[in-house]
Formats: C-alpha cells, structure tokens, sequence
C-alpha cells in the first residue's frame, strides 16, 4: 500500500488520536520484533485501516503500554499489544508482501532510482518475504497475481489502438486488496464477501490516488497511466485538468461504492476512527493530490 488511507486528524479526538498511533506504533514494533529493525521501513498508514478492522472484528479491546524503540529511545512511545492472531499481527505480515511486491513492481519497470532502490533491497528482504509468505499464503499468492496482471494490463495500456481504462489498469490492485481484507472475515462467508467488496473498491481508490500523484513522473518514464493520453510527453495545464476532473469522477464513485461495504460491515468493526478514515480521511487525502495535480507548475514555485 501507498500511504493514502489516513484520518483527517483535525477532526479526530484525542483519545482516537492517541489510539491511531497507538496501534501504528504497535504494528512498527511488532515488525521489528519478527522481522528485523529494517522491516520498520516498510510500514505505511494503510496497514493501521488494516489492523483496526481486525481488532474491531475481534471483539478484542488491546491495551496501550508505553515500549523504547530505535526511533525514541528515551521517553518511548505507546504501542497496542495486539500481535498474533489478530491486529498488528496480520498488517505486519501484509505489510511485508505488499512492500515487497512493489519493489518488484519497482525493479520491472520503475526509474533508474526506484529500480536501483529496488535492487538492492529484494535480496535484502527476501528472507523476511518467505516467512510473511509462509504465515499468510493468501495474501502472498494475491500479490504475485496482482504483479501477473498488472504488467499484462500495463502491456495492453501500451497498445496504440488500446484505450487506457480505469477499470482495466486498477483491477489488479482492486483484486489483491479484496483477496487481503476478505481473510478478515474468517469463516463466516457474508462477512468474507463485504470484506472482499470493501477490499476492492480501497484499493481502487488506492491506485486512482496513486496514478494522479504520479501523472508527471508517468509521463516522463512512459509509463502506463489511465489519465495520460496516448502520445503524450509533457503535463500542459489542460492535460492536468482532463486528468483531474477524470479521477475525481472515479473516485466519487469509487468511496461511494466503498461506503456502502463498510455500512454493511458489524456494528463492532465500524468506530468513530475508521468512521473518520472513510468518510473523511479518503476524500481529503485525494483532495489534496487534485489540488497539487491542477496547480502543476505553480505548487512547485510555491513549495
């Protein structure tokens, strides 16, 4: 994941905030703990949606102590103790593959930084790819087809007579996050199928996020994006425009859908937290790409 599924922090409570760190923190230190300090690197606010869902289903209420880390040594920071079978346990080990799955993603067909990032890190976290993998097959086996997909759909985006498509580009990502949050629902198959649903309009909306935020980069590298016309070389105001009027429409549609799954998910799963991250933290977080992505040049002189 990519780091655009956050809460809008001004409008959370204190307590909420202290508890969203919380089990941020507690899914740092429970990827330290197994997988080695280096893991750390991978963590994104993605994985906290992740593992507030699965403590909410649990019923479970984890406790918040106070642990030194790496990052604060002295005072410390509070961290859920929530690893294992639910919470941090899952995220983390999710977390691991999705971090690994993009850096192969990265050393296919990413720039000259990304893929030189990306070479030296794979061997790096190879071993801690094959013990993620081992405790979560699922999940691992979804992100090797999304990887599949994802370079057939890219290939096909790439055609002169193909027309580039939301739909097409962003279902690989969809599936993979539909595969992840469905494991939540345990047995129950009502349950496994609004997670899946949930699943898979988040990560539609994660990869609409993320081809907005990397419209210029796209078009520099040639690489496929939904909203980069074909034969286009450079971001000109009107591309920028077209772009951003056309993910604004797929996302509206895309949290509205997204919405509806999580309305449908068990009283216990849903909080003001993850209420915020839904109705309030998504659509500010793509607000704010929109914004950056119709100023263009002008963000850039400003910043």
């Amino acid at each position: 994941m990519f780091g655009y599924v956050k809460p809008l922090r001004a409008e959370l409570l204190v307590r909420e905030n202290e508890f969203y760190d919380a089990v941020y923190c507690g899914i740092c230190r429970d990827m330290r703990l197994r997988y080695g300090n280096l893991a750390a690197l991978t963590l994104s606010y993605d994985l906290v949606f992740l593992a507030l869902l699965d403590i909410g289903l649990s019923g479970k209420s984890p406790k918040a102590v106070r642990k030194k880390c790496p990052p604060h040594p002295i005072r410390g920071r509070c961290c859920t103790r929530c690893g294992g079978a639910f919470g941090t346990g899952y995220s983390s080990d999710c977390g691991i593959i999705l971090a690994c799955a993009k850096l192969k993603d990265d050393l296919r067909d990413g720039a000259f930084l990304p893929k030189l990032r990306a070479a030296a890190l794979l061997p790096v976290m190879h071993g801690m790819y094959r013990k993620a993998a081992k405790n979560r097959p699922r999940a691992a086996a979804a992100a090797d087809e999304m990887l599949v997909r994802q370079r057939s759909a890219e290939s096909q985006s790439r055609s002169a007579n193909e027309v580039r498509s939301v739909d097409r580009l962003s279902e690989p990502t969809a599936a993979m996050l539909a595969a992840i949050f469905r494991e939540l629902g345990g047995f129950d198959p009502d349950l496994r199928t609004t997670l899946s649903g949930l699943g898979y309009m988040l990560g539609r909306y994660i990869y609409i996020c993320d081809a907005l935020d990397d419209l210029e980069k796209d078009i520099q590298n040639g690489d496929a994006n939904p909203f980069v016309p074909q034969g286009a070389v450079s971001a000109n105001n009107e591309l920028r425009r077209q772009a951003a009027d056309e993910a604004k429409a797929s996302v509206n549609l895309t949290l509205a859908a997204l919405a509806g799954y999580y309305s449908q998910l068990p009283e216990k799963a849903r909080s003001p937290l993850t209420d915020n991250i839904i109705y309030k933290g998504l659509p500010n977080v793509f607000s704010n790409i929109e914004n950056k992505t119709r100023q263009g040049d002008r963000g850039k002189k400003k910043a």
